[in-house]
């Protein structure tokens, strides 16, 4: 699997943007059902998308597991994409972003693809540990979590219109899109930019 980050938004960017990181994730080790179990997602700069760091990996979650935390580094700043994609049953995710005291920041239910659940656009406004925790919404099933930080870089905020001159964020990083295979080489141009 692959990932396609189009029309992000960021200001140092001018058109669709192909991410290449390495086809590997890691697995879940359970239990990481709360806070303190979290298991560490690490995360890693990639040399050819300047200032943004991906980290990734697999989780299962079923009636009698229905819930995993994973922690991360973040820095005030940075802005923050997470993302599950379902890759087997039934299952139908819920994501939430929570501070270091386990606060709830951010969370979502079915804004992503299909079942899929995404946290859009996200800016950490302290240095520490954040933590995300994937939850079973309905069904079971396999799931990837997938979360971007970007250094460095300004998102687009809800003053540009999208492609049909509506206003909103339809062009930002919250609209990013899981599309392609790793290796899939993609162009377009981008209008009104």
């Amino acid at each position: 699997m692959g990932v396609v980050v189009n029309r992000i938004g960021l200001k140092w960017f001018s058109f669709l943007v192909v991410l290449w990181f390495p086809l590997s994730s890691w697995a879940e080790v359970e239990p990481n059902n709360i806070v303190t179990e979290a298991n560490s997602l690490a995360i890693a700069a990639d040399s050819k998308a300047t200032n943004i760091s991906f980290g990734s990996i697999t989780g299962t979650l079923s009636t009698t597991d229905g819930n995993d935390y994973f922690a991360f580094i973040g820095q005030a700043g940075q802005r923050v994409l997470i993302t599950t994609e379902v890759v087997s049953g039934n299952l139908n995710t819920k994501l939430s972003l929570r501070d270091a005291s386990d606060v709830q920041l951010n969370s979502d239910v079915n804004s992503g693809p299909g079942n899929a659940s995404q946290i859009e656009n996200i800016l950490l406004s302290a240095t520490g540990t954040f933590y995300i925790n994937v939850s079973r919404h309905a069904g079971e099933g396999d799931y990837n979590l997938r979360l971007f930080v970007i250094s460095d870089g300004q998102a687009e905020t809800d003053t540009h219109p999208d492609d049909s001159g509506n206003s909103g964020n339809n062009n930002a990083l919250s609209k990013a899109e899981l599309i392609a295979p790793f290796g899939t080489e993609t162009s377009g141009q981008m209008v009104g930019e």
